[in-house]
């Protein structure tokens, strides 16, 4: 994926401090991203720079510069 095409329902966003990278978890009725999915988006790149996938739903999500 090389554009953020939102043609889905974004559940949880974060923005990492004053950074281009995002974090994304979809959600709503037709979610973009798998629910268990958490997306590391680089918004400066257009792409996807790391996904990270759960067993179960990702109900919150908490960046920081050391992790």
């Amino acid at each position: 994926m090389t554009n953020l095409d939102l043609n889905g329902g974004i559940g949880i966003i974060e923005i990492l401090y004053k950074s281009s990278i995002l974090v994304l978890v979809g959600g709503g009725q037709t979610p973009k991203f798998l629910t268990n999915k958490v997306i590391i988006w680089d918004a400066t790149k257009s792409e996807v720079i790391g996904e990270l996938r759960y067993n179960e739903k990702v109900r919150n999500v908490k960046i920081n510069k050391d992790k």
